[in-house]
């Protein structure tokens, strides 16, 4: 039997302790995480910690690791380190490509109710969501037929019903004018702003990123640096990222803090 360890614990207790039991404890805690594909390191030493009801952007060069480290936090590829999501967290997906033959006789509202069967949520949830989004109007539409923005908002509807605490999104926009962009990362900031969720999206679009995002990942060259969307956005941090002059082009949406 290991020896039972014991304390006395004074009654008197810091002047500082009311202010750490007031701080919320991190949706997600990442301690040295490293990613290794075909025997080739491709990131190491990834270490942040993400406050609830956070938006948090993953940036960085084609092939620096971003959605292999979004894959890795879903717990869909091995990696070192460590990462911790908070007890009872619920992970929302919305992967960066999804397929959709135009003869596929599926529809939209056909979709949604069948994740509503499939995990037992009730029928209040789906419509809910569907207003939320305001996906009437496509769910007698063919999910084939739909135009890459309408299936982001589909695939967006989708992984949020059931309430998750946290949404995982790659890429959204890859594939959309910049209308579109902007109508896919509204709807993101509403999920955080008016349903208490955290954000955690890969992006290419730094523009969008700055208006929307709280913090930053900057993945490249192997490594990562995580801070405040103000302390990861300028200059000096992003030439040294992508290794070349950042511009940013402007947009209509106004940054909600």
């Amino acid at each position: 039997m290991p020896e039972r360890l014991s304390h006395t614990v004074s009654r008197q207790e810091p002047p500082d302790s009311a202010a750490l039991r007031a701080t919320p404890a991190p949706v997600l805690a990442v301690n040295r995480l490293g990613i290794s594909i075909a025997g080739r390191q491709v990131l190491h030493d990834v270490t942040f910690s993400l406050p609830r009801r956070a938006s948090l952007a993953i940036i960085g060069p084609n092939g620096s690791g971003k959605t292999l480290l979004l894959n890795a936090l879903l717990g869909l590829l091995p990696a070192s380190g460590s990462f911790q999501w908070s007890a009872g967290t619920r992970l929302g997906y919305v992967p960066q490509k999804v397929a959709a033959d135009v003869r596929l006789p599926l529809r939209t509202g056909e979709l949604l109710h069948a994740k509503a069967r499939i995990q037992r949520l009730p029928e209040a949830d789906v419509k809910t969501t569907v207003e939320w989004a305001g996906l009437e109007p496509l769910l007698e539409q063919k999910v084939g037929t739909l135009s890459s923005g309408q299936l982001q908002k589909v695939l967006i509807a989708f992984a949020m019903a059931g309430s998750p605490d946290v949404l995982l999104v790659d890429e959204p926009t890859s594939s959309l004018d910049e209308l579109a962009e902007e109508h896919i990362f509204e709807l993101l900031n509403r999920a955080r702003h008016e349903r208490g969720m955290t954000v955690i999206l890969v992006s290419h679009d730094l523009t969008l990123v700055r208006d929307t995002a709280t913090h930053v990942l900057c993945v490249g060259g192997g490594t990562a640096s995580f801070g405040t969307a103000a302390e990861m956005l300028v200059p000096e941090v992003l030439e040294r990222v992508y290794r070349q002059p950042v511009e940013f082009h402007e947009h209509r949406m106004e940054r909600q803090a």
